[in-house]
């Protein structure tokens, strides 16, 4: 049976803020990530390793993870998102870059 999802995109990503920011936090190798967005985010990496000095929007950033792969990459990035959670956490963890990606 298919149900029907209510509220706004930003609602519901407000209702699973924490668990999302849970999981991105505990799964540092990306390979859940992998499995959550499969060769899309490989692909988006391969074309990050020409970014130096370019200017990135991530529109729908989350909790900022792939903003700072970007940044290590010497991107200039800005990320907005609909949930306010994941913009706090974002900026909370803004000077935590992640290079290991």
């Amino acid at each position: 049976m298919i149900k029907k999802v209510t509220g706004s995109d930003a609602e519901n990503w407000e209702k699973i803020a924490d668990d999302y920011i849970f999981f991105v936090k505990n799964n540092k190798n990306g390979y859940l990530r992998f499995l959550l967005y499969g060769s899309l985010y490989l692909n988006l990496l391969k074309l990050a390793n020409g970014i130096k000095n370019k200017r990135i929007l991530d529109a729908g950033c989350g909790e900022g993870s792939f903003c700072r792969t970007l940044a290590a990459r010497d991107a200039i990035v800005e990320g907005c998102d609909a949930s306010q959670t994941m913009i706090k956490a974002a900026i909370e963890d803004g000077s935590e870059i992640n290079k290991s990606v």
